[in-house]
């Protein structure tokens, strides 16, 4: 989706997604958060079989942010007991994205009711990553988040 494409005003809805059932739709998006974020290479290439067998068995909590029904955003989030505290559920950040002319109070919208799914689904801690290329430090800092690592990589 290009950005003339992007509706400025509508009726915003946030809801639970099959993430699968949302592939395609979610590629335009993807792929500009992609560019917005990732190094250009490798090129952006998702493992579909595996986000789908991760949804299969449970493991995925995924939501849209959707504009007059179009998807504009999205949160993805892998739910599981902690490898390091198996008595803490946690909510794993795995994709966040939300088209850049909802950025703003409707980013803390969406993301507030997304942390309120996930208590419900029994998340007791939630994290999230915010890359170096666009960091929203801010935003997590507003939504009461500590931050607790750096994360570093190496490429070979």
């Amino acid at each position: 989706m290009n950005k003339a494409e992007i509706p400025t005003s509508g009726v915003v809805t946030f809801q639970r997604e099959r993430a699968q059932d949302c592939f395609e739709e979610a590629l335009p998006l993807l792929q500009a958060h992609w560019d917005e974020t990732a190094s250009p290479e490798p090129a952006l290439d998702p493992d579909w079989d595996a986000y789908r067998a991760c949804e299969d068995a449970g493991m995925v909590s995924a939501y849209g942010f959707r504009v007059d029904g179009v998807l504009q955003g999205y949160a993805l989030y892998f739910l599981r007991p902690s490898m390091h505290a198996k008595t803490i559920r946690l909510a794993s950040q795995d994709l966040l994205y939300i088209a850049p002319a909802y950025r703003g109070v409707q980013a803390v919208e969406f993301l507030t009711w997304v942390h309120a799914q996930l208590q419900d689904e029994g998340a007791q801690a939630v994290t999230s990553h915010v890359t170096v290329r666009k960091d929203f430090s801010g935003l997590m800092a507003y939504l009461s988040y500590e931050q607790v690592s750096t994360f570093w990589m190496r490429r070979f």
